[in-house]
Order: C-alpha cells, then structure tokens, then sequence
C-alpha cells in the first residue's frame, strides 16, 4: 500500500472503514527555524546515533523525544521504499511522505507479502509498516513524527470455530504493542505507548518503521501514524488505519442428487439452510445461550461436490462485531436496498433463475433471516444471525490457526430426464410386432463400474402410444418427488424417465424361440431448451425409443457342451458340472433361468477351489 498525501498544508489523510477516528494522543511540538537545506556532499550515517534523541517527557500513554540534530541517515529499507520513489514526491502536489505495508506469517522461510488493502491477515504474523518523509524545501517542515500502538478487538471463537455475534457483555478491546525503529535505530521495543520524535531543522529525508504482531484471533488492529504538525507550508501526513476482516459468500450451482447423497439427505426432504441448522453438538448448554452463535459451517465446501456452471461471489464486505451493533452485511440483496450495497450481493431471485443447460433450479441451502425473506426490515439489517456475510475459524488443539472468510451455499438443481420406451418386436409382412414377453434389466454404466437402476423393464405393448412428450411434462416428472425412485430413475403412469447418462440393457430372460438379445448400450443426453445449446449435445427428442428386434432361433442358438467362461455370461437354463482350478469335476449344478455363473462362485471357492469353467450337460 503506497499512501501519498495530497491536501494542502494541514490536512488529514484518512484511510478507515469506520467513521470514528479512536483517539490519539496530542502530539505538538513548538515551531523554530528550519535551517538550510541539505548539504549533498555530507556523509551519510549507517543509523540515527542513539545520543541524538533525548528522552523529554514519558507518561501513561506516549513517549516523547527531541532529536538534537538533523544527521543525515541512509535509508535503512531502499529494497522497500527507494531513493527514486522519495525523490519523485513532488510537494508542490502536497506530496511529503511514502508509505508501505507488507505482512509476514509466522513460519520458515516466510516472505513479506505487499498489503494493497486494509485486510486484517487470516493467520498468525507481523505487519510492518515503512514510512519516509522528504526534505521539502528549506522554509517548510515537520514539527515531529509519531506513531501509536495498535488497539485489537475480539471475542474468543468457540471450540468448533463458530463465534458470537458482538455484544456490549462479549466483545473485548485491548491494546497492541508494537516495535518502532526511527533512521534504522530502534527507540521502542514492544510500547503499549505512543511514540513521537520531535525535530527542529529538517534538512534531511526521516525514515519510520513500525511492527505489530499479528494473531488470527484479534479481528481487529487500529493505529495511527505520521507528523504531528508543519510550520511553513510543509504538508502534514496523519494516516488513521483499521484493518478488519474482509468477508464474502460463493454460491455454487450443483446437481441436486450428488448434493444429498454427499449430506445424507432424503430425496423429498427440504433442504437444510447451512448455518442455521447448525446444533453446535460440541458445545455446552451454557455456551449455546451465552449469545448468538455464527456458524462455521457454511465456511467448509462440501468436499466432492463439482459444480455445473461457474460458481457466483459476492463483493467483497467487512464484518466488525461491536459492543452496540455488528457493522455487517446481509449475504443477499433486497428491495429497498441502495445502489451502492446492493451491488455487493445478488437477489435470491437472481441466483434461483441462474440457467443451467439441461437442468431446473429445485433447492437451496442459503441461511435466510428469521421470517425466510430478505426484505427492508429489522430481521434482514439488524437482527444477529447467520444471514450475514461474517468469519469464523479454523481450528487446532483448542485454538484458532486461521480465520475463515469465505462462506459456501448451495443452489441444487435436477437434470431433465428424458421419457423412454422399450419397444420389443418381431416384423409380420413388413410391420412391427410388439412382443411383451421376456424380462429386462437396467444398468447405468459409470467407467466400468455397472450399477441396477430398474429391474423387468416395462415393454412397450402399443408402440403407437409412444410419443414424445412435452418438456412441460419433463419439468412436471422433476417436481414430482414421488416419481423419483432411490435407484436412480423416474416411473409415473405415463411411463420411465431417465436422466442423463450411460445406460445398458440386459435381457435376463429370453423369449421362448428366439435367440438371446446380447447387451443395448446407449446414452441419454441434456434436455436443452432454446438458447442453451453452446457447446452442447441435446437429445434430438423429448423420447428415446430402444428398439429391439427378435430374431428366431437357429440351432447355432442351441444350447451345446461349451464352457461358459464369463461369471456374468447369463447360463442357459439347464445342469451343469463345474470344472474347478484343480480340473475336478464332482460340482453339479442346476442353473436357474437368467442365474450368471458368478452366483456359484463362492461356494464353489470353499469346496473346490477356484471356478474356472461350468460344462452344460445335455
């Protein structure tokens, strides 16, 4: 952050996302001369001499120096603020002094980070802030530098991560030492006290460096920095800083049966909003009534869990608890809601009617405030809850490591399945013969891995009957929460409904003279409405026909003496002699119609050995 001032003589730069400024102590310091302008030819010093600041007066709050004389010091930090960047302050623009503020975490081999915004860090560390003023010109200068400690507020989180709201009775303030090096000489060692410099000439650049611990568990670090006053037109440089968590919210687009499955969720049942459904299980009876609790919860993704278009986030918000009130955003918009705030946060009704080719909006999980509508009112903008943008925290071992900004909702929706008919014929003079006997399974292939989804497939008995629906009548079946069964399919009266997909079927039991129907592998596509075509491919019909013709049975069809070496081949009905892997052949077996060989395996294993083959026996 490289903050340059830019009001005339006495103004105050102010850089806080609070109203209030906290106090400071007066810092003032009595006008003399400036004295001439640097000598270009002196010789620089390594650091400030220590026996060139005197100690004149330390109270409860602050420190107060003098310097003697105005030394001329290299810059203790070039790598950070170079010569070039104070040289090109131009005071005619009321430009006096260069800031910079980087964060390190704790930890090996830790790098200093830039901060370009007023983020209090999530983890634990040290922000150090570097400042350098100018020699303006020999007729102007700074009565004195300064620099405060640092204030924190917090209010320890749970033991689950989860907080409290603020309240005048939770939320704590105290104070934040800091380090101070003046010209590269340390002159405060961990003060809980305000630090000023006082200078009489000022021929020469002045250098500052301030460093304050950073704890993930203090949301808040407020100091202020700079000059305490000019003489001669010089530009004054107050900078009052606040650092505060800043939060937001991602809402994620998924389909709404991974979601259950992943939350152990009921097909019908509502779903849960995250936060709010939150019981705390990990906490006493006490704490739970001690204040009102902000869940950690919502600030966990649902691991597993892909999304199917690209996830939204809110702007970014701070939240500062308070002891009178939370400073606090609501995680949705609403009518009545200005401009400026609204921009920060979509409706509930911008999210819902968000498109997802081939899918229908069905659920969400988004907290919501006590009435279950964002609307202009007490419950939406003041009342503590779940419903705002906020933070909670990681935790290990009791304590918090990090503190978690970002918290994750869920907006669920359904695939549009596709209607399918099973037509099973035979062809007399040129026309299809529907034939209903025979039996069917229904596989859906994911890789290799086969999983049942219907069991005796219906058979289409009037192949007339099978037209292609409305997409009405798709969205219907959807929004039908009896018609969804656990397998993974849609039944009504008017017929089966499958959702995209692999799927293969099987015959299990063939049609009394004619040969065995060998597996039906095919895909069911996105239903996509107009507009959402894109890169997609779409069914080209609200109805998928499986056509499967019967072929009468030759004596190459004829059961004869094979060895049926596939486990899943399906047997013919019939006896059998199992031949192990120690070529014994003792087994007998009775296979029944539509049984696999694989049914036999386990037995076999125990009494024989290993199934390598099953011989038919006439």
């Amino acid at each position: 952050m490289n903050f340059r001032q830019s009001n005339k003589v006495a103004v105050i730069v102010l850089i806080s996302f609070l109203a209030v400024l906290s106090a400071s102590p007066c810092l003032c310091a009595a006008a003399t001369d400036p004295g001439a302008p640097a000598d270009p030819t002196a010789v620089l010093l390594d650091a400030e001499p220590a026996d060139n600041l005197e100690k004149k007066e330390e109270n409860d709050t602050s420190i107060t120096f003098h310097r003697k004389q105005d030394l001329a010091v290299k810059n203790p930090f070039p790598e950070i603020i170079s010569e070039a960047e104070i040289e090109a302050l131009d005071d005619k623009k009321y430009e006096a002094a260069i800031t910079k503020f980087f964060f390190t975490r704790d930890g090996a081999n830790a790098q200093p980070e830039p901060l370009t915004k007023l983020d209090m860090p999530k983890v634990k560390g040290k922000l150090t802030v570097y400042m350098a003023f100018k020699h303006a010109d020999e007729h102007g200068r700074p009565q004195g530098v300064f620099a405060t400690c640092g204030q924190n507020r917090h209010v320890p989180p749970l033991q689950d991560g989860s907080i409290y709201a603020g309240s005048d009775t939770l939320t704590k303030y105290d104070t934040q030492s800091f380090t101070m090096e003046f010209n590269g000489k340390v002159v405060a060692q961990n003060s809980l006290k305000a630090v000023q410099i006082n200078v009489d000439t000022f021929k020469n650049n002045v250098y500052m460096k301030m460093t304050y611990d950073v704890d993930p568990a203090a949301e808040r670090l407020l100091f202020n920095l700079g000059s305490t006053g000019t003489v001669g037109g010089y530009t004054q440089t107050f900078i009052h800083l606040e650092f505060n968590p800043p939060t937001k919210a991602t809402f994620h687009f998924v389909d709404d049966f991974a979601y259950r499955h992943l939350q152990n969720l009921p097909l019908a049942a509502a779903l849960p909003e995250r936060g709010n459904s939150d019981r705390h299980p990990l906490l006493s009876a006490e704490e739970n009534k001690k204040g009102t609790i902000l869940s950690a919860l919502p600030f966990t993704p649902i691991a597993g869990l892909p999304d199917l278009i690209t996830a939204q986030d809110t702007g970014i918000a701070y939240y500062m608890r308070n002891t009178s009130g939370d400073v606090k955003t609501p995680l949705l918009s609403y009518a009545g809601e200005g401009k400026a705030d609204a921009s920060k946060h979509p409706t509930l009704e911008a999210l819902t009617g968000q498109q997802v080719p081939g899918y229908i909006y069905y659920a969400n999980d988004i907290d919501k405030p006590e009435g279950g509508v964002f609307a202009d009112n007490n419950e939406t903008k003041d009342k503590p809850g779940n419903h705002y943008l906020s933070f909670a925290y990681k935790m290990k071992d009791g304590k918090p490591v990090e503190r978690l900004t970002n918290k994750h909702y869920y907006l669920t929706y359904r695939a549009i399945p596709t209607k399918v008919a099973v037509q099973q014929y035979v062809e007399e003079d040129g026309k299809k013969k529907p034939i209903t006997q025979g039996k069917y399974d229904l596989y859906r292939k994911d890789g290799v891995k086969e999983t049942l989804v219907c069991r005796n497939t219906a058979l289409s008995s009037d192949f007339a009957q099978d037209t292609a629906p409305d997409l009405s009548e798709l969205v219907n079946v959807v929004k039908n929460t009896a018609a969804y069964k656990q397998e993974g399919y849609y039944q009504t009266d008017k017929g089966l409904y499958l959702i995209p997909g692999d799927y293969i079927l099987r015959q299990t039991e063939k049609v009394a003279g004619y040969a065995a129907v060998p597996d039906l592998k095919f895909t069911v596509k996105r239903q996509l409405q107009a507009g959402q075509l894109g890169d997609l491919t779409g069914e080209e019909s609200t109805l998928k026909t499986l056509s499967v013709k019967l072929k009468k049975e030759t004596p190459a069809d004829l059961p004869r003496e094979t060895s049926e070496k596939t486990p899943k081949q399906t047997l013919l009905p019939g006896n059998y002699t199992a031949v192990t892997s120690e070529k014994r052949e003792n087994k007998k077996i009775v296979a029944k119609t539509g049984e696999t060989a694989e049914v036999f395996n386990f037995g076999l294993y125990c009494a024989l050995g290993a199934l390598a083959a099953l011989k038919r026996r006439k």
